[in-house]
């Protein structure tokens, strides 16, 4: 009989951040979307106390926070909707770890929610009267110019009944 070699393999890496969604720095997100973490291997640890989100005056933001194995995804889920127009800030902390109990590098990443909705002009304006519902546009006809029958030119004049606004 002969001994055969035994290798063993001591794992003394952390897991490893692989994605961030929505993306470091990203403007205009979603006021009521999960923020995602993705690993590049199983993890432990993983709470409301370890991913965690914080708005622009450094307050926590209730959530639930989940783990999808088949995927290595956390997702934290706000329970209410965030401030408009507001930077957030999500984080992960050393008390993640991998399953062999390597911790996170932590890590930090800002994102901007989106813009609130703006009315900036009503056309037709609030009760105006004798307006129709039905918008028209007419095309402005092309025709050869008088002074270069090579390069057509648009004609400024609209059909009878119509307007002709040039931008």
């Amino acid at each position: 009989m002969s001994a055969g070699a035994l290798t063993v393999t001591i794992d003394t890496v952390g897991p490893v951040l692989t994605g961030k969604a929505p993306a470091a720095n990203a403007m205009g997100i979603s006021q009521t979307g999960n923020i995602t973490a993705s690993f590049n291997e199983a993890i432990s640890g993983l709470s409301g106390a370890s991913f965690t989100l914080k708005n622009n005056l450094g307050a926590a933001v209730a959530g639930a926070v989940s783990w999808n194995a088949a995927t290595r995804v956390a997702t934290m889920n706000p329970t209410a909707t965030l401030a408009a127009d507001k930077r957030h800030t999500a984080a992960l902390t050393t008390a993640i770890k991998d399953l062999a109990g390597n911790p996170l590098v932590p890590a930090t990443w800002a994102i901007t929610t989106g813009p609130r909705p703006v009315v900036t002009a009503r056309t037709p304006g609030v009760n105006a009267a004798g307006v129709s519902r039905v918008a028209m546009s007419p095309r402005p006809s092309v025709r050869p110019s008088a002074a270069s029958p090579a390069e057509p030119s648009l004609s400024e004049t609209p059909p009878p009944g119509h307007s002709l606004a040039l931008q």
